[in-house]
């Protein structure tokens, strides 16, 4: 119930993204913001009320992890927010959002079954994780962003789309943000989670697709933060690479869907 009070306010939130867009009247951001704390205050609740149940680990199903990746995402968006002042963010991260809030409303069946998943480090794993797939997606979004705005600019077609989008110069400071800060949470995830397989499974990890393909993604954006780092890539080239490394977090979670299903 509380989740999907919280799917009316983020719809609500996307409408009025919209206007701003359209509009670009500076008051529509309170009201848009406005609604994204609602819609992630009830969102709190429900994430609450999961861990509460006895015997429930709120992540055990697609999704009780896309309630939890919903609420990573609104949260991160309003640092964000508060940091660089872009509210336009939210225009291209709200579809996604209600997307994955609409999965979630038809998989939330089972939420009062008992866990077998109540490790300890379950509980540090997947929400570093989350979270880190919160940025990365951001740092996707943030690159695609980099390359319309730079196609306006080579083709002088300064219309709505320039006008709206922030300079490049700020664009891959919020690549650069949300690549770094996503890489440092998604470490520490991959870390728990290798500590978390020892525990089931006497560290044969190679034996967990989850465990694997996190660790594959992991290498990905590690490769690019350290050609960022050591080769001094232009901002085209990672925005390029942002884009690329989410295709592999994208992979990563239709694995661990199917699996869940299997």
């Amino acid at each position: 119930m509380f989740f999907d009070i919280a799917f009316v306010f983020y719809l609500l939130a996307l409408l009025h993204s919209m206007l701003y867009f359209f509009l670009g009247y500076k008051n529509l951001v309170k009201v848009l913001n406005f609604f994204v704390v609602l819609g992630l205050t009830l969102n709190t609740i429900f994430l609450v009320k999961l861990f509460a149940l006895p015997g429930n680990s709120p992540f055990d199903t697609i999704g009780e992890i896309f309630v939890f990746l919903v609420f990573s995402i609104n949260i991160f968006y309003l640092i964000i927010y508060w940091l660089y002042k872009r509210p336009l963010l939210y225009f291209a991260l709200s579809p996604i959002i209600l997307i994955l809030s609409i999965v979630s409303i038809f998989t939330l069946d089972n939420v009062y079954s008992v866990s077998v998943n109540n490790n300890f480090w379950l509980y540090i794993h997947l929400p570093f994780v989350i979270f880190g797939t919160s940025l990365f997606l951001m740092s996707a979004i943030t690159g695609i962003i980099y390359f319309l705005q730079e196609k306006q600019l080579k083709k002088k077609n300064f219309g709505l789309l320039f006008n709206k989008f922030p300079p490049l110069e700020t664009i891959n400071k919020l690549n650069n943000f949300t690549l770094l800060s996503g890489f440092s949470f998604y470490t520490i995830g991959v870390i728990s989670g290798f500590i978390w397989s020892f525990y089931l499974l006497n560290f044969s990890f190679l034996s967990n697709p989850k465990i694997l393909f996190a660790m594959i993604s992991w290498c990905i954006f590690g490769a690019i933060i350290l050609l960022k780092l050591f080769r001094g890539l232009s901002p085209k080239n990672i925005a390029f690479l942002s884009i690329l490394g989410f295709i592999s977090i994208c992979i990563t979670y239709l694995v661990v869907i199917l699996l869940m299903r299997g």
